[in-house]
């Protein structure tokens, strides 16, 4: 059986170093990928790609699913992403969305322009030897491939589609679409996976999210002898048009709860996949807003620089390894990553040609806050200062997650010791009562370092005995 080439479980500023002996990994770790919107990318130059991949090893991540739709840059794209893949030993693999995949001929374009020209690739992803391929969508009329009338039908040509790979490329395929229906999970007939895009629940839902769906699909997927690969989310807001205009629920910490939700499930998932590395039209990109970015033109004012989303990243790093080898790692010293949104939900904006998004009163007008506090640390309380007003909590060794309402005015974050001393402090964008235009993205921040300053285009930092120092990326052969 050929071996893969996956990363090792990795260090963030509060997570301790790999190879620490109280970190256990499971004999077959699970893989974690980051979708990505491969069109936001056809600026990138192949050291941006490079740059990329690093932040998303260094954060845990096996590979990203590049979502493409046969835009004009792919060609050129493709050849920079897989050349800088190949030279970092990351991994890429398709999700086809198929909205852009349902006319006749489009199975014709991803055997050529795709499978067939990078299935075999050094740096595709393989999953236990075998080629990995997803979607996005492709259950809904519509959606259905090469324009094909019915579900059934558009199975059927996949089915040829697959076998067609599968001799262009000389290796078995691994197929796990994006079903968003779980009674169709075993229609699946080709012995891969499936996938949910239900990271953050329904529309409009105000009450905290749970893992339900996922149980569903993971007891239909393995009825049907498939694996379930689950989506994971931080957040989710769009604000380009009138009829593009909404937020989803983020409320009660969706990322780290969730997630380790998600990894508490037995039987659980066997993949989880990041929603997303750069969708910025949906603000929930975890990775860099790169000069060189594709970000939306309706979003250009909401996803930028301001918008730093990095310290969510590093805040994944700590569940993406323990969704890997299957056990919480050790926290090697104080780590702050806070996150808030710069106005009230039921603010009025001042300029705004459009009215706010739908569904931004469920949303909690809340700072978060996630401490990591090693054991013996003199860490005793976390100070948030919401709005000019400040308010604390006690905090133990582990994570804890704190979040406070909030108000107009100062922000900030102040670790204490027992002797009322600070350990970490900092401060983020000011509060506004009445914004110009409804900004419902969030920001977010790292203590002990600004994520901004210190990780892009950087490693990630470890901070050990009041020294910064630079991990290193190493692997090792998994069956």
């Amino acid at each position: 059986m050929r071996r893969l080439l996956l990363p090792v479980l990795l260090a963030s500023c509060c997570v301790a170093l790999p190879g620490s002996p109280h970190l256990e990994r499971r004999a077959s770790p699970r893989p974690v990928f980051a979708h990505v919107v491969q069109g936001n990318f056809q600026n990138y130059s192949e050291a941006d790609y490079a740059d990329d991949f690093k932040l998303a090893q260094e954060a845990g991540i096996d590979a990203f699913a590049l979502n493409v739709g046969r835009d004009p840059t792919d060609p050129a794209q493709l050849a920079k992403a897989f050349s800088a893949a190949k030279s970092s030993s990351f991994k890429l693999f398709f999700s086809f969305d198929m909205n852009y995949y349902s006319k006749p001929g489009s199975s014709d374009a991803i055997l050529s322009d795709y499978l067939g020209k990078y299935g075999g690739h050094d740096a595709h992803f393989l999953y236990n030897g075998k080629v990995f391929v997803s979607t996005f969508s492709g259950e809904v009329s519509g959606t259905f491939l090469d324009g094909a009338g019915s579900f059934a039908e558009s199975n059927a040509k996949w089915t040829d589609l697959l076998a067609k790979a599968k001799t262009a490329i000389g290796k078995d395929i691994h197929f796990v679409p994006d079903w968003n229906d779980v009674n169709l999970v075993a229609q699946n007939k080709w012995g891969g996976g499936v996938m949910s895009w239900a990271a953050w629940g329904d529309k409009g839902r105000t009450t905290t999210m749970m893992t339900a769906s996922d149980q569903a699909y993971i007891a239909a997927a393995s009825k049907a002898n498939l694996a379930y690969l689950a989506p994971v989310a931080a957040f989710f807001s769009v604000h380009v048009a009138a009829g593009n205009n909404y937020v989803l629920n983020s409320n009660g910490f969706l990322l780290p709860k969730h997630y380790a939700d998600l990894i508490a499930l037995s039987p659980g998932p066997a993949y989880a996949e990041l929603l997303s590395w750069n969708d910025f039209g949906e603000s929930h990109y975890l990775g860099p807003v790169r000069a060189s970015a594709g970000v939306p033109s309706g979003a250009t004012a909401y996803a930028d620089a301001q918008h730093d989303h990095l310290p969510m990243l590093w805040l994944s790093a700590y569940y993406n390894i323990w969704f890997k080898s299957g056990s919480p790692p050790p926290i090697s010293t104080e780590c702050v990553v806070w996150w808030y949104r710069p106005h009230p939900a039921k603010a009025s904006a001042s300029s705004d040609p459009l009215s706010a998004p739908q569904y931004a009163e469920t949303l909690d007008d809340k700072v978060f806050a996630a401490i990591f506090v090693p054991q013996g640390s003199k860490a005793r309380k976390v100070v948030i200062t919401a709005g000019g007003q400040a308010q604390s909590q006690d905090v133990k060794e582990g994570v804890n997650l704190v979040s406070v309402g909030f108000q107009a005015g100062k922000t900030s974050v102040s670790l204490i010791d027992s002797l009322n001393k600070a350990l970490l402090s900092g401060s983020g964008a000011d509060i506004v009562a009445t914004p110009s235009t409804f900004d419902f993205n969030v920001r977010s921040y790292i203590l002990p370092e600004d994520a901004t300053a210190s990780c892009l285009p950087h490693p990630l930092r470890v901070f050990s005995s009041g020294r910064t120092t630079h991990t290193h990326m190493s692997q090792e052969m998994l069956r």
